[in-house]
C-alpha cells in the first residue's frame, strides 16, 4: 500500500495511520468499548488477510475499505445475535399451553418421546441449556436442536389432547 510519498506501508503503519479514526468509528457503532475494540481488531485482521488487495489501493480507498469492513462486521454481528435471540424466544414461548402440567406429568410426557427428542427436552428444560449449548453437547446443528424441541413440545401437546 502506498502513502503520499510512494513508500510501502506495513501492517503496523496501517494501524498507526487509521487507528484513531477507525476506533472512533467503531465506538460510534458499538454499545461498549469492548465491542468497539473487537470490531476494530476484526477489521485489522481482515486488512492483514487482504494486504495484497490493499496494496493496490490509494490511501483514501484503504480508509473507505476499512470503514466498510468495520460496518459490515458490526451489521453481521447484529444479525447473528438478533436471530439467536429471536430463535431462543420462540423456543421459550413454545411451552405455552403446557404451563398447567405438574412436573410429574411433564416428566411422564417426556419419557414417552423418542430418545433423540427426549434428550434435547431434558437438556433444555431440566438442565437449562440454551440451543447453542445443546448443539455443542450433542454435536448437531442449532437448527436441529430447535426443530427437535419444537417437535417434542408438539408431540406432548398432541398427547395431552388425546
Amino acid at each position: 500500500m502506498e502513502i503520499k510519498n510512494g513508500d510501502k506501508v506495513n501492517d503496523s503503519e496501517l494501524i498507526d495511520i487509521h487507528y484513531e479514526h477507525l476506533l472512533r468509528f467503531c465506538k460510534s457503532l458499538a454499545h461498549s468499548d469492548e465491542e468497539a475494540e473487537e470490531i476494530f481488531q476484526e477489521t485489522m485482521l481482515r486488512a492483514t488477510m487482504n494486504c495484497l488487495l490493499l496494496s493496490t489501493l490509494k490511501e483514501y480507498q484503504v480508509k473507505s475499505w476499512l470503514f466498510r469492513v468495520a460496518k459490515n462486521y458490526y451489521i453481521d454481528r447484529l444479525r447473528k445475535t438478533d436471530k439467536e435471540e429471536e430463535l431462543d424466544e420462540v423456543s421459550e414461548t413454545e411451552i405455552v399451553g403446557l404451563e398447567n402440567l405438574s412436573m410429574n406429568e411433564f416428566e411422564t410426557m417426556v419419557s414417552c418421546l423418542p430418545e433423540k427428542l427426549k434428550l434435547v427436552v431434558k437438556y433444555k428444560y431440566y438442565c437449562g441449556y440454551d440451543s447453542r449449548e445443546i448443539a455443542n453437547l450433542l454435536n448437531i446443528p442449532m437448527g436441529t436442536v430447535r426443530s427437535r424441541l419444537h417437535l417434542s413440545l408438539n408431540k406432548i401437546k398432541e398427547n395431552l389432547e388425546d
